[in-house]
C-alpha cells in the first residue's frame, strides 16, 4: 500500500523548499523526494540569481525572507549579449545569493517538522495515475535499491532542468512536453571564491 501525503514536492530546489515552507506553515501533510544526500541539496548548477521581484514576491506571498548574508551581491545594470552583436538591457535589479546556503536555511526551517518527511537519496522512475490525474509518484532508494508507491493530492515538479514529471505526462496535456530545440544550450557554470586580501 502506498504512503499517503497531501503533496508530494520532486525536488528540493530553492523553489520547492519555499513551497514547502509556505505548505508546512499551512499545516498540510508534504512528502519531498530529491536524488541528492541533505548535505549535497543546493549544490546543483543554476538558480543562483533572484530578481528584485522574485524577492519580494516570496516575502509579501509566502512571507519568506531572504536573510542579506545569503546575498553575495547586488546587480544593477544586467544585459545579455546577443547573436547579432547588441545588447538587450534587463531593467531590472538582480541579487546573486548563495544558494547552497539558502537551501540549508530553508531546508532547516521545516526538517524538524511533523508535517514534512524528507526522502534524500531517492530516484523517480515513474508516475502514478488515476483517471488521468497524476496523484502519486513510484520512487527508488538509491541506498537500499527498495521500490515503493507514495501518493497525495497534489504533485509538484520542482526537479529542475531534469523536469522529470513534465516529461513523462502525456502528450496531451495543456503543458509541453519537450523544450523545443531552439531554446536548448548548453550550460557551464564555475564560481570561482576571491580572497579580499589579494584583490587590487
Amino acid at each position: 500500500m502506498a504512503d499517503e501525503f497531501d503533496v508530494i514536492i520532486a525536488g528540493a530546489s530553492i523553489s520547492g523548499l519555499c513551497m514547502a515552507n509556505y505548505l508546512a506553515n499551512k499545516g498540510i501533510k508534504i512528502l519531498i523526494v530529491d536524488l541528492n544526500r541533505i548535505k549535497s541539496i543546493g549544490e546543483s548548477v543554476g538558480g543562483k540569481i533572484l530578481t528584485e521581484e522574485a524577492v519580494t514576491f516570496l516575502k509579501n506571498t509566502f512571507n519568506i525572507r531572504i536573510p542579506a548574508k545569503f546575498v553575495e551581491k547586488k546587480v544593477d545594470n544586467t544585459s545579455i549579449g546577443l547573436i547579432k552583436g547588441s545588447e538587450l538591457l534587463i531593467g531590472t535589479d538582480y541579487y546573486i545569493i548563495n544558494k547552497k546556503l539558502l537551501s540549508s536555511y530553508l531546508l532547516g526551517k521545516i526538517i524538524d517538522s511533523e508535517n514534512v518527511t524528507l526522502l534524500e537519496r531517492h530516484n523517480i522512475i515513474g508516475l502514478l495515475e488515476d483517471d488521468r490525474l497524476i496523484n502519486g509518484l513510484k520512487i527508488k532508494d538509491m541506498s537500499r535499491g527498495i521500490v515503493k508507491e507514495v501518493k497525495a493530492k497534489i504533485v509538484v515538479d520542482s526537479s529542475g532542468s531534469t523536469a522529470f514529471i513534465r516529461r513523462k505526462v502525456m502528450k496531451n496535456r495543456f503543458f509541453p512536453r519537450d523544450i523545443n530545440e531552439f531554446d536548448k544550450a548548453v550550460v557551464y557554470e564555475e564560481i570561482i571564491e576571491l580572497n579580499d586580501e589579494k584583490i587590487k
